[in-house]
């Protein structure tokens, strides 16, 4: 997924795990304009991520990416306010849509 933002030419910063996200949006928080985050990581998934992130700032944008199919959770985060959901693997072409709608429409 880097490679594919940095030919979009998107500036990223990259974490290992949820907790590392954490900090790390915490630390360029007003920088930050979106984030991707897969829904399965070790140490805290992407849901937990969100809810912390929401937490730092209600109106955080936030694509989930999986390759596991959508449920009600799901749906229940959609409505939690997570801006996309990315189904892997995904085209180049889906991603940099994705992200132009989000980013086109920010606050």
């Amino acid at each position: 997924m880097s490679d594919i933002l940095h030919m979009l030419n998107y500036q990223v910063l990259m974490a290992n795990n949820g907790q590392d996200a954490l900090k790390l949006f915490e630390k360029h928080m007003s920088t930050i304009a979106l984030v991707l985050s897969d829904l399965v990581m070790p140490l805290m998934d992407g849901r937990n991520l969100f809810h912390h992130l929401k937490k730092q700032q209600a109106d955080v944008k936030m694509i989930m990416m999986t390759g596991y199919p959508y449920t009600e959770k799901d749906q229940d985060l959609m409505r939690q306010g997570i801006a996309a959901w990315l189904l892997k693997p995904f085209k180049v072409e889906q991603v940099a849509k994705t992200i132009h709608q989000i980013l086109a429409y920010r606050k």
